[in-house]
């Protein structure tokens, strides 16, 4: 069986997964954290160091989640890109409502929803394992990873 048939088979006994769950919620916080990144240079001084706090706070609850599905972050730009794929994902799943409820064109509502479900899985399938097999490569896979 495939990876994509195993996940095909296990989408088919509930909804949502854990994961999947996890990883929707990792997405809403990193959207939060750039939301609170842009205030900042429109707040007042005297607002900085609570906003500063609240941005710590909730990205090291990302953190926190993206460990939870199995994104550590064992070498560089790995990290990185486990993070702009979330970002990316939401982004295009936010298009994809855009695209139902305000512009009517249902055929790109359901393009962009596909996009957003295969960088979904593109993580929760494919990034974990890279991720694991890394970690048994060591030294070699980091170097592959990481800037010069």
């Amino acid at each position: 069986m495939s990876d994509r048939e195993a996940l095909e088979e296990v989408k088919q006994k509930i909804a949502l997964s854990v994961d999947e769950e996890l990883f929707w919620a990792a997405a809403n916080l990193l959207q939060a954290e750039e939301h609170l990144l842009r205030t900042i240079s429109e707040s007042p001084p005297e607002f900085l160091d609570d906003l500063k706090h609240l941005v710590a706070s909730i990205r090291s609850k990302r953190v926190k989640l993206m460990k939870m599905i199995g994104m550590s972050n064992p070498f560089g730009e790995v990290w990185c890109v486990a993070k702009h794929i979330i970002s990316a994902s939401y982004r295009v799943m936010e298009a994809s409502e855009k695209c139902l409820v305000h512009i009517k064109d249902t055929h790109m509502a359901r393009e962009l929803s596909t996009v957003a479900r295969e960088l979904e899985e593109l993580i929760l399938l494919y990034y974990v394992r890279l991720i694991e097999r890394m970690a048994k490569e060591g030294e070699k896979s980091e170097k592959m990873f990481t800037r010069s």
